[in-house]
């Protein structure tokens, strides 16, 4: 998959894309630790809004799509984020999801996006 160029199509406030007929969960490159080898969204947690289904996708399909945003921060609360594009599709590994919020490794990445 690695070296293949693909198009995402999301919309706004969904957390997810479509990826070649595949809807994904789509993350922030802003939560990504070491050089994007690692991965950690203090603010998803189950229970709050698009969440469960969200994570639920995320450790059934160990597939995400990488997006680069514009974000609004605001100070002692979630920041606001707008997806300015997709980067790549990424297979993934070590998915938590618990009171500190979303951690997982990126362990092999597939199609580049444009």
């Amino acid at each position: 998959m690695a070296n293949e160029w693909s198009s995402a199509r999301g919309s706004v406030g969904s957390w997810f894309a479509v990826v070649d007929g595949e809807r994904l969960p789509c993350v922030h490159k802003h939560w990504c630790e070491g050089k994007a080898q690692t991965y950690n969204d203090p603010w998803v947690r189950r229970g709050r809004a698009h969440a469960d289904e969200f994570v639920d996708a995320i450790e059934a399909n160990k597939t995400v799509i990488l997006c680069e945003d514009e974000i609004t921060e605001n100070e002692g609360r979630e920041p606001g984020f707008k997806r300015k594009s997709y980067i790549a599709v990424f297979e993934i590994s070590d998915v938590v999801c618990d009171d500190d919020g979303l951690r997982f490794k990126f362990a092999k990445r597939g199609k580049t996006l444009r």
